[in-house]
């Protein structure tokens, strides 16, 4: 018998890493727009808050230098390396999320959009982790012979990443994820965006 070998399909990768940022001034910018603007809910609960879209456009010189200098350059070789697209990023829409006590965004996926993402800005303790999941017939498969306890990156159904300030996380715009509870007494403040060629 020949060796066995593996070959890699259908893989995702999240994307991810820390970004210095002057995270008071974002807030307090974040907190005038949200005293100015309507709630809006796409993917929030009914307690939380989601802003207007940003698009192609930037609402202060802190968010435009998070964009230029850090997502726009690592989303361009994600998809040059990873995915061999050749385009580079062109065309963006960010908004701002506040996710009061006991509010949540539940499972959703960017469609339309090449890459997504969210950086966040304030995470005070037990207010929420972000959680990727696969489709819901992979798993349902999947949990009839795995142990939900004892899973690889092959078996896994949800993995998540901890949510803390200065974080940043690109996905693929088709990966459904949520975000759990906030659980403590105090707002979680993050940004979303989404990236097209």
């Amino acid at each position: 018998m020949g060796e066995m070998k593996e070959t890699p399909i259908f893989v995702t990768s999240v994307f991810h890493t820390h970004v210095d940022l002057d995270l008071n001034s974002l807030y307090k910018t974040i907190k005038t727009i949200e005293s100015q603007s309507e709630r809006k809910q796409r993917s929030g609960s009914a307690d939380s808050y989601q802003s207007d879209f940003f698009i192609n456009t930037y609402d202060n010189e802190l968010v435009e230098k998070l964009f230029t200098e850090t997502i726009i350059p690592n989303a361009n070789n994600i998809i040059k390396f990873w995915w061999n697209y050749t385009k580079p990023v062109n065309q963006i829409e960010y908004w701002y999320n506040i996710n009061y006590p006991n509010s949540y965004n539940i499972a959703h996926n960017h469609i339309g959009s090449m890459l997504s993402g969210v950086f966040y800005i304030k995470v005070p303790k037990n207010s929420g982790n972000i959680y990727f999941m696969r489709s819901e017939q992979e798993s349902n498969e999947l949990s009839r012979y795995i142990d939900p306890n004892n899973t690889t990156h092959y078996t896994h159904c949800r993995y998540w990443l901890e949510a803390f300030e200065g974080k940043l996380i690109l996905f693929p715009s088709y990966l459904s994820h949520y975000v759990e509870q906030n659980l403590s007494d105090d707002e979680r403040i993050s940004l979303s965006f989404n990236l097209m060629g």
